[in-house]
């Protein structure tokens, strides 16, 4: 499951980064051209981060945060590279942390030793 969330999510996060961008620069070839280009390799990205997650389920949220987001951001650092658009990056990379971290806490599991709430029940009076 949440190498399938991190995929969806790298995809969905391609398709944002590609309207945003193309909003902020009102130009419409920003919105093809990125969703073209970056929704394959985000949703391969998102789908290894996925595993990642997964593989560092009960570690601290605050290594899990920095093991997802970095690689995440490197992805998009080397797609803005290989593009010749290095100066789109920053935008990019706004959306793509915010989604590496929305990643890391729906794959977070709780640590060893907390117990969860209890089921609450209703007595009839």
């Amino acid at each position: 499951m949440p190498v399938f969330l991190g995929a969806c999510l790298g995809a969905v996060n391609a398709f944002v980064v590609a309207l945003v961008i193309g909003l902020v620069h009102r130009d419409a070839v920003y919105i093809l051209f990125i969703t073209l280009y970056g929704v394959i390799p985000g949703f391969i990205t998102g789908g290894v981060l996925g595993g990642v997650a997964a593989l560092l389920g009960r570690s601290s949220r605050h290594l899990r945060s920095a093991l997802l987001a970095i690689p995440a951001v490197a992805a998009v650092i080397a797609l803005g590279v290989a593009f010749g658009m290095v100066e789109l990056v920053p935008e990019a990379v706004i959306p793509t942390v915010a989604v590496a971290l929305v990643l890391e806490h729906r794959t977070r599991r709780p640590a060893h030793g907390i117990a969860s709430l209890p089921v609450a029940k209703v007595s009839p009076t």
